[in-house]
């Protein structure tokens, strides 16, 4: 049952996360002419799409455990 939890919680960060990654991408054509702006979205764009690996990677796993 905990798993089944965190898989749920896992599937909304992943979705909030995918939401704020298209965010960024139109942010970052907006801000093409700005070069300051573009490094600091270019970062946070970096760190959420290894947060969002890291949290697909553990739902992954989670989800062969609940179904295996």
């Amino acid at each position: 049952r905990a798993a089944r939890k965190e898989l749920t919680r896992l599937e909304r960060a992943i979705d909030k996360l995918a939401e704020r990654e298209q965010q960024l991408h139109v942010a970052l054509a907006e801000a093409a002419t700005t070069p300051d702006a573009l490094v600091e979205l270019g970062r946070e764009l970096d760190r959420l799409l290894a947060e969002k690996d890291d949290a697909e990677t553990r739902w992954m796993e989670l989800a062969a455990e609940h179904d295996g």
